[in-house]
């Protein structure tokens, strides 16, 4: 719910920008997917990402959502296969210290975050609407 009300206030900013509600569209879409591709983990690990894709993940709102989801899915969860199946991982922390190293003990940090970008936006949004002086929002 956090991620989707923050990828509106991204679509009323560049609404505000453009004034065409297809193209912001677009843009957030593109932007989101992105995102979502490159900066939760879920797809590639940080480790095995290029340098420069791994400090645009920083960036991402996706890596701590999907940080926060990983710790709070994964942590203390035990994984069982049957014996004919091969298991990579036996216990939800082995996934989590492989891919989201860290992500326990920083649930709240992580959170807090995602908040911080929640504020940010409602900032950037009032502050682009201010500059561009949409005269039937005064």
């Amino acid at each position: 719910a956090v991620v989707s009300t923050q990828s509106t206030g991204i679509a009323v900013m560049i609404l505000g920008l453009v004034s065409d509600p297809v193209l912001a569209n677009g843009v957030v879409s593109l932007t989101m997917s992105l995102s979502i591709t490159v900066g939760s983990g879920f797809i590639r690990n940080f480790q095995s990402l290029h340098p420069i894709f791994e400090l645009l993940s920083y960036g991402s709102m996706h890596r701590y959502a999907g940080s926060v989801l990983a710790a709070n899915e994964f942590s203390n969860l035990t994984l069982t296969c049957s014996a004919e199946e091969y298991c990579m991982y036996t216990e939800g922390e082995e996934y989590l210290n492989s891919t989201f190293p860290g992500a326990d003990q920083h649930k709240g940090e992580n959170f807090g975050i995602l908040t911080g970008y929640g504020g940010l936006l409602v900032i950037l949004c009032h502050v682009v609407y201010s500059l561009i002086r949409i005269p039937r929002l005064r």
